[in-house]
């Protein structure tokens, strides 16, 4: 997965993409589902980061959220959500806005 596929901030990784309706998840692929594991509240992962200008240090891994919007030639944009898929991407754990 390049960078490009992706939005990043400081605490998540966001997927954009367009779903039949709302609620629903992207397709699955590996790289979501190795993603979302950082979304189970029993499963925290720590990154150990090395750079060549500093020193190592730990950090915490960026939670995974998901932008889905669902299109119709008609109307224009149908749905608009944000949604955590759940840590094993089965589910969403929450949705945290809805559109339309």
């Amino acid at each position: 997965m390049e960078s490009s596929d992706y939005l990043q901030t400081e605490n998540f990784i966001l997927n954009i993409g367009i779903t039949k309706k709302r609620g629903q998840l992207l397709s699955l692929a590996n790289y979501k589902k190795e993603l979302a594991r950082a979304n189970a509240k029993d499963d925290p992962q720590i990154q150990l980061e090395f750079s060549d200008t500093d020193t190592s240090h730990l950090k915490s891994v960026k939670n995974y959220a998901i932008l889905a919007y669902g299109y119709n030639e008609n109307v224009g944009i149908t749905h608009f959500d944000i949604l955590l898929p759940s840590g094993d991407y089965n589910g969403r754990v929450c949705i945290f806005l809805k559109w339309k």
